[in-house]
């Protein structure tokens, strides 16, 4: 039993009184309450470009991770509308299948300033796919500094999460739940930091323009582009299940693998994966 002036049990540096004492009683919170907890601390803006700074930047915007003129105009509706899901994440999904949102404000986050946005893309957005070096690394930064940001805000998320979570729950599920925020929370943390290193990676070599630090593989399609995402993941195996890297050991550095999707003049559909050319893999061995 812990005493009420102890520090709680859940590690929040809290007195038991003040954290997890009669939790059990508490109102529990609606998944609506959640969810828009989580939606506030995704607000939060922060030109990522490496010069950015207060004389440098411009308004905060919602930056695209996806080219919007070529990319997602090619699935919107007639009223400029594409099918999005939410991403779930901590919390049971808080909504059955997609629900609609305008083009301008899907795919977007708040990671670059009107200036840092345009000039930085502008070769993605505003000029013909040719699948050069630079346009693939542009491409791969853009998921790289998503990424960063999603994990940033999941570092910040989670404390707050502890406090609602478990509220109304019998004292064995605030333990279950409390002990897989605590795994979660490392793991992000332990991808904040890779995720870093590697946006550090890419920001000395936008700026020297060095773009053949990063790797790259484009598959071009042919048909109707219905679907477009974009992303970052860790391999830890090849295509013959021959291990690449491994995730287990949060002490280990792990390199990212970033998928990015983009739309040609002639309507072909490009999907390319980047990953640092210093690793030495061939994408042909990896997934």
């Amino acid at each position: 039993m812990t005493g009420r002036n102890k520090s709680c049990w859940c590690g929040s540096g809290r007195k038991y009184k003040h954290c997890h004492l009669r939790r059990e009683e508490e109102e529990p919170l609606s998944q609506q309450r959640i969810e828009a907890m989580l939606i506030r601390n995704r607000r939060r803006s922060q030109c990522m470009h490496p010069e950015a700074g207060s004389t440098s930047c411009g308004r905060a915007v919602r930056a695209h991770t996806i080219p919007r003129a070529s990319t997602l105009g090619e699935i919107t509706d007639q009223t400029n509308h594409v099918l999005s899901f939410y991403p779930g994440l901590l919390t049971a999904p808080l909504y059955e299948g997609p629900w609609r949102v305008g083009w301008r404000r899907a795919a977007t986050f708040a990671g670059f300033c009107s200036n840092h946005d345009n000039a930085t893309f502008a070769l993605v957005e505003d000029r013909a796919f040719g699948a050069t070096g630079e346009q693939c690394f542009l491409l791969a930064y853009r998921a790289v500094c998503y990424e960063l940001w999603m994990k940033r805000w999941l570092d910040d998320a989670v404390p707050g999460l502890r406090d609602v979570l478990d509220r109304g729950k019998p004292r064995e599920e605030q333990r279950d739940i409390q002990q897989c925020l605590t795994w979660f929370h490392t793991g992000v943390r332990r991808g904040l930091v890779d995720i870093a290193y590697w946006k550090e990676h890419m920001d000395r070599a936008l700026m020297s323009q060095d773009y053949a630090q990063w790797a790259h593989c484009v598959f071009t399609l042919g048909g109707h582009l219905c679907v477009a995402g974009t992303g970052v993941m860790t391999p830890e195996l090849d295509y013959h299940g021959n291990e690449i890297q491994t995730l287990e050991n949060l002490g280990d550095r792990v390199f990212p693998l970033a998928l990015s999707m983009i739309v040609s003049e002639g309507k072909e559909v490009h999907i390319i994966m980047s990953w640092p050319a210093e690793t030495g893999v061939e994408l042909s061995h990896t997934r």
